[in-house]
């Protein structure tokens, strides 16, 4: 996620960091949830332990979207008793 985010910097430079990366997390999200992104079990469990390390303000940015596509599982967790929906 973080080469993406410094990949498009130049056309992402001028908003926000948390609404940056709420876009990619969205693009993302939703890829998987319509099918157009497929992804084996590998690369999932890479994305979830990646959201999991990542500080809770930045988890609340993207938890939205991972909900919302499937990705990971509703309710409330601190990071540390995540579940994934797949």
């Amino acid at each position: 996620m973080g080469e993406i985010f410094f990949f498009c910097y130049d056309d992402v430079r001028d908003i926000e960091l948390s609404d940056a990366l709420n876009r990619l997390v969205s693009i993302m999200a939703e890829g998987l949830s319509n099918g157009t992104i497929t992804m084996d079990e590998s690369v999932r469990a890479e994305i979830l332990d990646w959201y999991i390390s990542q500080p809770v303000f930045i988890q609340n940015i993207c938890k939205d979207s991972l909900v919302n596509s499937g990705f990971i599982a509703a309710g409330n967790h601190n990071g540390n008793e995540l579940s994934t929906a797949a």
